[in-house]
């Protein structure tokens, strides 16, 4: 049997703030390592913020190692491996991309090649579906983001790397009316979120059984000056135990940073 200590963590991304959402990924980084998390995952687009209406407010990132510097420094220095999104430009639209911050070694880039019809048109999916593998701690990992976990062509390129772990930085937004704003009685749509939010986790357990492979989801939460994201990230181990769980929540008031560490443990193949 293999360990791998894990953490996931969700927090209100500002559209366009770059150097305020670095900050909160450095300092969540930190706080998991304190509590001696080996690898942390991030949601989608965390960097640069996910624009979800208007494609002028997605701000954007180079991919280029030297762009991502400060957190591989953090990588370093906390000996913890940092996965983060971003949007870049791509054509003449924008690619989400997820940054693998490894320490002492070079960075690594998975690129988004599948884009979900809900998804705005304005993001752009890779034309290579290929999975970029990497190793903590002897265990394996790979990432489908968002709307990739289960196409097709994303379950090709993940059979062919074989990932004793699957990391799912993903977004998910709500809708106005299921946002509970305090002092007023919530929609019948709010009312409801409750049981969709849970119904997420059953549904990521159910899938974890079938494949037998451990999973990490990480969410956003928050409004970001555009749209409102409900978090509800977990951690599953391959027999569909539930690790973490910071639930999901539409009450603005409640939305909170969170970060969340386990001990996840891989059965040798």
């Amino acid at each position: 049997m293999k360990t791998l200590r894990i953490a996931i963590a969700q927090f209100n991304s500002r559209l366009g703030d770059l150097s305020g959402n670095t900050a909160e990924v450095t300092r969540l980084s930190r706080e998991a390592s304190q509590q001696g998390a080996r690898l942390i995952l991030f949601p989608e687009g965390c960097l640069t913020g996910n624009a979800h209406k208007d494609a002028r407010r997605q701000a954007v990132l180079p991919v280029e190692a030297q762009v991502f510097q400060p957190l591989r420094a953090v990588a370093d220095e906390q000996n913890i491996t940092i996965c983060a999104g971003f949007a870049t430009p791509y054509n003449d639209k924008f690619n989400i991309v997820h940054a693998i911050l490894q320490p002492g070694a070079k960075p690594l880039f998975q690129r988004k090649a599948w884009r979900d019809q809900n998804e705005p048109v304005f993001l752009e999916p890779w034309s290579d579906p290929a999975r970029v593998p990497f190793v903590v701690d002897g265990v394996r990992l790979a990432v489908a983001i968002c709307s990739e976990y289960g196409a097709q062509k994303i379950e090709a390129a993940l059979a062919k790397v074989k990932p004793a772990v699957i990391l799912q930085p993903s977004a998910g937004s709500l809708t106005e009316d299921q946002v509970w704003k305090d002092n007023t009685k919530p929609t019948a749509a709010a009312t409801a979120f409750g049981q969709e939010y849970q119904g997420v986790v059953q549904r990521a357990v159910k899938d974890v059984q079938r494949r037998r492979v451990a999973k990490l989801g990480a969410n956003p939460i928050g409004f970001d000056g555009e749209t409102w994201w409900p978090g509800n990230s977990f951690a599953i181990d391959a027999t569909g135990k539930v690790l973490i769980w910071l639930e999901g929540e539409n009450r603005p008031s409640r939305m909170k940073a969170a970060v969340g560490v386990a001990e996840l443990t891989i059965a040798e193949s």
